[in-house]
């Protein structure tokens, strides 16, 4: 029973850093529709600032109003993923550049992140609450 447990862990721990390259892949690219579709319908953010983002519908304004504003580009740091039932928890350290799509100004930010997925009943992985933390 341990190994099956263990072999099950590991092959979630490994669909959900997936999501994650995906999820990177997707911001740096700016592909909202692609980022609404690895999010649950019930997504919630929190920004570092304390707003809030719920939904996918508001989740993809938020894009939007981000994308709009600057190029972003993003890379995991580190990483850490712990997996229990239906539900895992990434804590991440966050790499990005925002370079402003109306000037040239360019800031580089290092941030922590947590991420909250949620099994799909497929066992595919999809995120469900996002977390920033302040520094």
């Amino acid at each position: 029973m341990d190994n099956a447990l263990n072999s099950a862990i590991d092959s979630s721990a490994s669909k959900i850093e997936a999501l994650r390259g995906a999820w990177t892949a997707a911001v740096n690219a700016g592909e909202i529709d692609r980022l609404s579709a690895m999010s649950t319908e019930e997504i919630v953010v929190v920004h570092a600032d304390g707003q809030c983002t719920r939904g996918k519908e508001a989740l993809k304004l938020d894009f939007f109003s981000g994308f709009e504003r600057f190029d972003t580009q993003q890379r995991v740091i580190s990483s850490e993923v712990t997996v229990h039932d239906n539900w895992a928890i990434e804590i991440s350290k966050i790499e990005t550049s925002l370079t402003s799509t109306r000037a040239t100004i360019k800031v580089n930010v290092q941030s922590k992140t947590v991420f909250v997925y949620a099994c799909q009943p497929d066992n595919s992985w999809k995120v469900a609450r996002i977390l920033e933390l302040p520094d």
